[in-house]
């Protein structure tokens, strides 16, 4: 008896410490009114900080810890992608600098709510996802290309929202076959 009794009490501090608080229990809030769902904010993967080194001073975001994703609210990019794809391809069509190059070029960047467009971003792939880099002339292309083209921010009831962009060029020797999102 006195065994049991003893561990009982060895095992009791440590029965407490598993036992899941009140707080713990309680349901998961539903998103409010004052903050809609998909915003980001500062430090979140894929937020892209003001760098002064290759940033332009003059782009500002309406506020930096609201800042939608591209999918958060209706897309102007999936609204628009034909007419993109078509602006893209006449913007690669004469390339013949890179007959060998093949992955993936992505230009992440952010539209304000003025629809100005900064803090742009590139990521290479090669076809089998390891870090390359296409044709220094081929790059400068596509990111010439999306800086001119018309982009709008995110709208959530009634409301514009600075909002993260991303654009993926797939080549293959040297030839845009497919952009995505």
């Amino acid at each position: 008896m006195t065994r049991i009794l003893l561990i009982l009490l060895l095992f009791a501090p440590y029965a407490q410490a598993q036992r899941p608080s009140a707080q713990s229990q309680s349901q998961p809030r539903a998103h409010s009114q004052s903050q809609p769902p998909g915003i980001t904010h500062p430090l979140n993967v894929g937020d892209i900080p003001f760098d002064p080194g290759i940033d332009d001073p003059q782009f500002q975001l309406n506020d930096s810890t609201r800042v939608f994703q591209y999918y958060n609210s209706n897309s102007w990019w999936l609204d628009h992608k034909d007419a993109y794809h078509d602006l893209f391809i006449k913007a690669t069509g004469k390339w013949t600098a890179a007959p060998t190059q093949s992955g993936w070029l992505t230009i992440r960047f952010i539209v304000n709510t003025a629809g100005q467009t900064g803090r742009y971003r590139a990521l290479e792939m090669d076809s089998v996802y390891q870090p390359f880099h296409f044709d220094p002339r081929l790059t400068a292309n596509l990111l010439a290309t999306v800086k001119t083209a018309h982009w709008e921010p995110a709208h959530y009831h009634g409301k514009v929202y600075d909002t993260y962009q991303y654009i993926t060029f797939h080549l293959e020797r040297g030839r845009l076959v497919d952009i995505m999102p």
